[in-house]
């Protein structure tokens, strides 16, 4: 299973589901983040809710 580390700041829930085929970084109550092929993508997000 993927897993993403983002450190520092206030914890978020971020999660892993197989979607369509294929691995997704999505949130707590589902909503996509991002494809775990696009991580970088990911990161942008996830610390953009962050800041």
């Amino acid at each position: 299973m993927p897993v993403l580390h983002v450190e520092g700041g206030d914890a978020l829930e971020v999660l892993c589901d197989y979607r369509d085929g294929r691995w997704w970084f999505v949130w707590a109550d589902g909503r996509e983040i991002a494809s775990v092929a696009d991580f970088y993508g990911a990161v942008r997000v996830i610390c953009g809710v962050r800041a």
